[in-house]
């Protein structure tokens, strides 16, 4: 490269920032390189790139074979490229959470980038599920690695879902063509359900009233996709929202203590990047959470997601 973006890990053995200093574009910098980076630090901070729409969408297309296509009802696709929308929208917090954390059709990989910063706050907070569970207690680690968690998916679409909407989720999400799941007028509720049990383990759907309710469970402690460091990127922390919360696989809440400690850990250990105009970040969706602090409306922040290269038989939920 005539120009070489100085290059730096944010914490520890986590992530990788790439500073190019304005000097260099993102189409300079060497694709398998970046790849190797994001694969061993779970996430890739992109500065001084001065990054267009069009520029991100380019990048991210080496590191995704199929995006997610936007179905959040508070967010829009002002840009109009495919793949590419915006983060929720809203000037309040966001706590840390897994995109699709709370089912097993999460994608691979999510990724942002700033068009304008907020004037004040707005960073985007990302917490290393590596650093994570190895910052917890000896206690807590035992618990979340003998007792799963039962989560209820409603894909979006609330707690029940009629055939065609789940159909649509699972299109729009790239789940369908990722997954090879059988499309076609033939489908019937109970076929598509039977396939997806079939696919993923311990997942289950009940049929009530032509509408399918769906329930997930999970050892929240897994090994990610590049990893095989044990991390903990599950969605079992409160959302801002709070209309879900997992529960233990056996009904009972999910200890008092063992949701402070998670929460009160990833608080410590979680990174902030604090956004200007044309800088882009790449996160393992299966190691790492995020979220962000509050924000005003000056801010302006993309997000694309999706699925990477990997072939379908060599697939694993998490």
């Amino acid at each position: 490269m005539p120009n070489s973006p100085r290059v730096e890990t944010i914490r520890q053995d986590y992530g990788t920032k790439i500073d190019c200093g304005g000097k260099m574009k993102l189409s300079e910098l060497p694709i398998p390189w970046l790849k190797e980076q994001f694969n061993r630090t779970g996430t890739l901070w992109i500065k001084g790139a001065n990054a267009s729409a069009e520029e991100f969408r380019a990048l991210m297309g080496h590191f995704i074979a199929r995006f997610a296509e936007n179905i959040k009802q508070n967010a829009r696709n002002d840009h109009e490229i495919k793949g590419v929308t915006t983060v929720a929208l809203g000037d309040f917090p966001i706590f840390f959470h897994v995109e699709g954390g709370e089912q097993p059709f999460r994608g691979d990989i999510i990724s942002f980038w700033c068009e304008s910063p907020a004037r004040v706050g707005g960073e985007t907070r990302v917490c290393d599920g590596i650093q994570l569970f190895r910052e917890l207690s000896a206690d807590c680690k035992t618990f979340l690695l003998n007792n799963k968690i039962a989560h209820r998916p409603g894909f979006n679409l609330g707690a029940s879902m009629k055939l065609k909407e789940l159909q649509y989720y699972l299109g729009r999400m790239g789940v369908l063509e990722v997954f090879g799941i059988e499309q076609g007028p033939q489908v019937t509720l109970e076929s598509l359900t039977a396939e997806l049990q079939a696919l993923v383990p311990d997942l289950t759907f009940k049929i009530v009233d032509g509408a399918a309710q769906a329930r997930w469970v999970v050892c929240p402690v897994f090994r990610p996709k590049h990893s095989q460091e044990l991390c903990l990127a599950s969605s079992i922390m409160p959302t801002q929202y709070g209309d879900y919360m997992p529960m233990m696989a056996n009904g009972e809440p999910i200890p008092k203590e063992i949701v402070t400690e998670v929460c009160e850990t990833a608080d410590r250990v979680a990174v902030d990047l604090a956004w200007a105009a044309g800088d882009l970040a790449i996160v393992d969706n299966t190691r790492c959470l995020h979220g962000r602090r509050a924000q005003d409306d000056a801010r302006k922040v993309w997000v694309s997601m999706g699925w990477d290269h990997q072939p379908r038989n060599e697939r694993r939920f998490y």
